[in-house]
């Protein structure tokens, strides 16, 4: 029996557009070609010419005949699934702004995006902590520290400005509920993640990719 080993980055060097620059940016056509919805789809800045023919495709389906209706309802299905998953997910809106910030800095726009989650789930932690230790001297919540604030500065939507959020006092019931949000929220992140792999993927190969 052969074994096929397949190392980091392998999807890479086979031409597999698999980065997570590549995943932001299928959801970002996503979201404005969904804007567009109800007239003509318009090419996207940046946007290759297979994947907006996918699109085309996916919001203007016909319906002349019972296998164009299939389609069209598979369609809709599919639309219906990428706006659930994408819909207010704190994750794609964090990645999203990261991703941004690492451009402007002239950056390649790389995410490490299994360090950046640990790091969130490691400052809520440490949230919570603070708070129980709150409680347990006879208070009932704690301000973020600096460091705090910083990292969970675009989760934390409730305040309007920094500075607000900067002096609420957080108890434990609002830590427990974003902590739970950001649970569901990675959830559907794993599956959107998945689904766009699996489209980018036919993508490059309806480009004739060597894979």
């Amino acid at each position: 029996m052969n074994i096929l080993i397949i190392g980091n980055g392998f999807d890479l060097a086979h031409g597999l557009p698999t980065k997570y620059a590549d995943f932001l940016k299928f959801i970002d056509f996503f979201y404005k070609h969904k804007a567009q919805e109800s007239s003509r789809l318009e090419l996207i800045a940046g946007e290759d010419i297979h994947c907006y023919k996918y699109f085309t495709d996916l919001f203007n389906s016909k319906q002349d005949s019972e296998f164009d209706q299939y389609l069209y309802d598979q369609s809709r299905k599919t639309i219906h699934e990428l706006s659930d998953l994408c819909k207010d997910n704190a994750w794609i809106k964090y990645f999203s702004e990261v991703y941004k910030s690492r451009e402007q800095k002239g950056k390649d726009g790389w995410i490490d995006f299994e360090s950046e989650i640990s790091l969130i789930i490691q400052t809520f932690n440490s949230v919570s902590r603070d708070i129980q230790e709150t409680i347990q001297k006879g208070g009932v919540g704690t301000v973020l520290s600096q460091r705090q604030l910083n990292v969970l500065a675009l989760f934390l939507e409730k305040m309007d400005s920094s500075s607000g959020m900067a002096t609420h006092v957080w108890k434990k019931e609002e830590i427990d509920f974003w902590k739970q949000k950001l649970l569901e929220d990675l959830n559907k992140h794993v599956h959107l993640k998945f689904i766009s792999q699996i489209i980018l993927a036919i993508l490059c190969w309806e480009m004739d990719c060597q894979i």
